[in-house]
């Protein structure tokens, strides 16, 4: 339990390291896709290579 009180700061510092890299890489871009199919979907009517089209460029104004 010493030993716990002693590394407070580095087990906190390692678990904020930890929740960004799981927003960064996980929550973040599948909220980016969500809103990006959505937004195609509206733009696209049916078609489909209009819908591929708005969704990468949905995609890459977003960053991935």
């Amino acid at each position: 339990m010493k030993k716990l009180k002693e590394y407070w700061l580095i087990i906190l510092i390692v678990l904020a390291l930890f929740g960004y890299a799981f927003y960064w890489f996980q929550w973040r871009p599948s909220h980016i896709k969500q809103e990006c199919y959505k937004t195609a979907d509206s733009w696209a009517n049916g078609s489909g290579w209009a819908f591929n089209y708005h969704y990468s460029q949905c995609l890459r104004s977003k960053g991935l």
